[in-house]
């Protein structure tokens, strides 16, 4: 249940002033994402530790599968890197969950940024995030994350959840909690788009084919790795880079549906 008199905050409480006193705004971007850990509001999935370093580089992009009961949503979608438990390179860093890429879109832009328009309580659209470019390599051991949520305060305003002509002069009569729910079936699959940058021998024809890597976890959920629309060209030091579009996504009950608890 997502409600706006309790909304997710960007950072941990308490937030300090942006740009007076001691403040630590300048470095927002790498906090330590646990602090949402037992929020009910946030919804996160991640693969096991990684068998090998992944580097990602270029354009970054979510596709959610989601509804609403309201008339309007924001969804928050941030891919993080899980350090391990116990990392003996620095042991502050121990199960540190960084920030790697983010964004927010707001549902009554979905269509057009011009022309806002209110959502139809309960249906399924698919909203594309982008996640802007990247280049970060994954280390072997740590894990990649995906988390999900419905506020980011006050780092964007409050959505009443409420369709309204204008957000600002909403009353607040029309703030009101909402039930999220994001979708994993057949065309209606959310997953992060995500290019991997792979190396092999100049001398080797390089190219792939589309494959499912399944994982399973604690939870019994079933996490993967997709790969699929490869292109290739030349890099360096006799070397061609490859780069493989990657689809992470969670499989959840056989309905195929997880029910967010925000």
């Amino acid at each position: 249940m997502s409600d706006p008199a309790n909304p997710v905050p960007y950072r941990a409480r308490p937030i300090l002033p942006s740009f007076t006193g001691p403040s630590t705004w300048g470095r927002w971007l790498v906090d330590d994402q646990r602090f949402l850990e037992g929020r009910k509001d946030v919804v996160s999935w991640q693969t096991p530790p990684l068998t090998e370093d992944v580097s990602v580089a270029g354009q970054l992009v979510a596709h959610l599968f989601a509804a609403t009961s309201g008339t309007d949503a924001d969804w928050v979608v941030k891919l993080i890197d899980v350090y391990p438990d116990k990392y003996e390179a620095d042991t502050t860093m121990n199960g540190y969950q960084l920030m790697v890429a983010n964004d927010v879109t707001r549902g009554r832009f979905r269509k057009s940024l011009e022309k806002p328009e209110a959502i139809a309580a309960n249906k399924v659209e698919e909203y594309t995030l982008d996640l802007h470019t990247q280049s970060y390599k994954f280390l072997k051991g740590h894990r990649i994350m995906v988390q999900v949520q419905s506020s980011w305060f006050p780092l964007i305003d409050r959505n009443p959840q409420t369709f309204v002509p204008n957000i600002f002069a909403a009353p607040d009569s029309v703030f009101k909690p909402a039930t999220q729910k994001i979708y994993r079936a057949a065309g209606k699959a959310t997953f992060i788009e995500v290019p991997v940058v792979r190396s092999s021998p100049s001398f080797l024809s390089p190219g792939c084919t589309s494959k499912r890597q399944p994982h399973t976890t604690k939870s019994n959920s079933s996490h993967g790795l997709d790969t699929d629309k490869c292109t290739d060209g030349r890099g360096y030091d006799g070397y061609s880079v490859i780069s493989v579009s990657i689809r992470l996504f969670v499989r959840v009950d056989p309905r195929e549906l997880l029910l967010l608890s925000c």
